[in-house]
């Protein structure tokens, strides 16, 4: 191989590895750039969940302007809330374009059947603790209901607790199209909704209690 030709060669080396760099820069950049977009939405969704403590007295119009407000958002492709009553877990509220994958879930769920007794929905009732599937459509504890799920662009979940005084009542549930969607700061940010929504559900007592008195 004569001098030319490795010159040639040095240089396509070296112009594949600036386009390796750059492609790598771009990808961050993008990444960067969907976080700060999420997040950005995430507050937006704080803010008027806030507002919407302030002038709301009942629970499930509560919900439902809680999940109408994730989709339109754009940080959910499916927002929903389980309101536990005993052992059962009603499907109270839902939103947005991937719904159609409740179509086949028993509603309400029984808590106490073996096959709920593991779901992520049952064990943060039970628990009282966020959890998350990034990668839901490779999650052997995903529901059975889960290739439906994935076959409506679901990739990643969040389950948020909802607390009505010292209890977990409830868990809004927040799917979304992108795997590892939800990382630590988002989590923070979801669980600030979370307390919102159990502040709410506070207020909502308080309320009605004072008009009982009256």
């Amino acid at each position: 191989m004569n001098v030319e030709w490795l010159v040639i060669l040095a240089m396509a080396v070296c112009i594949a590895m600036l386009l390796s760099r750059l492609s790598q820069q771009g990808r961050r950049h993008d990444r960067a750039r969907r976080r700060a977009d999420r997040l950005t939405q995430v507050l937006l969704t704080l803010s008027r969940a806030n507002r919407m403590v302030l002038r709301i007295d009942d629970e499930h119009e509560l919900f439902r302007e809680a999940c109408r407000i994730c989709i339109d958002a754009g940080h959910a492709v499916l927002a929903t809330v389980y309101l536990k009553e005993g052992h059962l877990a009603h499907r109270v509220a839902s939103a947005g374009p991937a719904a159609e994958v409740l179509r086949n879930v028993p509603n309400p769920l029984d808590l106490s059947a073996p096959e709920f007794q593991s779901t992520y929905t049952a064990r943060v009732l039970r628990e009282g603790v966020s959890a998350l599937s990034n990668n839901y459509g490779l999650d052997a504890t995903g529901g059975r209901w889960r290739t439906e799920a994935v076959a409506e662009g679901i990739r990643a979940i969040a389950w948020i607790p909802v607390r009505r005084g010292d209890a977990t009542v409830a868990v809004l549930m927040l799917c979304a199209g992108e795997l590892d969607f939800f990382d630590a700061e988002l989590m923070g940010l979801l669980e600030e909704l979370g307390a919102d929504l159990s502040y709410a559900l506070n207020l909502i007592d308080e309320r009605r209690h004072a008009h009982k008195r009256a």
